[in-house]
């Protein structure tokens, strides 16, 4: 009789380190981002998983349409090892442990934060790969009432079957470019890629490439403008600005 093998939990060795309050003395369990430049200036830190898909085949974005060719989390900085592996890490963590562990070392991680980190963008790169990893989210912002929880995700359909389960204190975005693009309701947040702040004025968003705080104050119609280094090409500009009209008009 075979058994089954015998799965060893991933333990991340790496040191992490809040580097915006380098004497605050804390102990993380998980990977979570403290140096993002743009985050950083509203109190936010990230919580990120690789994009797509790793390297071993798992698919972390199972929705990616129209945005994995032009992918921010997949160029530049966030292919170096200094991003990359903390975000591998996250998901080796995962993937060996249950959700109910993650919700554990989440809560505790959290928990122990210094006092001016007051949200926490759940992925910077990634999305909700599977219901019961949303589910803990769910149950993490729960817990955590004076924290407030927020994240972008083309998971639209699993985002609407769990949408009245949501504390107050989790925001989350409709991200259009992914294969459910179809079910997004657009009297809903949801957001739209612009190749130019131009081009997102005229179709009546708000621009949140400098900073989400549109996400977490309610905007509906929430644009941002493609800063990849990779080329945005004419065509691709154009399939955006489609899905822009798919989901604005009335």
């Amino acid at each position: 009789m075979r058994t089954a093998p015998i799965v060893t939990p991933f333990v991340c060795p790496c040191p992490k380190y809040d580097y915006a309050h380098p004497h605050h003395r804390a102990a993380y369990t998980l990977h979570w981002s403290f140096g993002n430049s743009k985050l950083v200036l509203d109190g936010t830190i990230s919580f990120g998983l690789p994009a797509f898909r790793r390297a071993a085949g798992v698919r972390t974005c199972p929705n990616a349409g129209a945005c994995a060719a032009v992918c921010y989390a997949r160029q530049g900085r966030y292919r170096t090892p200094q991003i990359a592996r903390p975000r591998e890490h996250n998901l080796a963590w995962l993937l060996t442990h249950s959700d109910a562990a993650f919700v554990a070392a989440a809560g505790a991680d959290l928990g122990a934060l210094h006092p001016a980190w007051v949200r926490v963008r759940i992925h910077d790169s990634g999305d909700f790969f599977r219901a019961s990893y949303l589910d803990a989210w769910i149950t993490i912002a729960r817990r955590l009432p004076a924290l407030q929880f927020y994240g972008y995700t083309k998971m639209i359909r699993l985002l609407q079957a769990r949408q009245a389960a949501f504390p107050p204190n989790l925001h989350l975005v409709q991200s259009v470019g992914g294969k459910e693009d179809a079910w997004i309701d657009r009297h809903r947040p949801h957001s739209v890629i612009f190749p130019s702040p131009a081009s997102l004025a005229e179709a009546g968003y708000v621009d949140a490439t400098a900073s989400d705080a549109p996400v977490y104050n309610g905007a509906i119609r929430i644009g941002l403008v493609y800063h990849g280094q990779r080329r945005l090409t004419a065509r691709r500009a154009q399939q955006l600005q489609r899905r822009t009209e798919h989901v604005s008009t009335a």
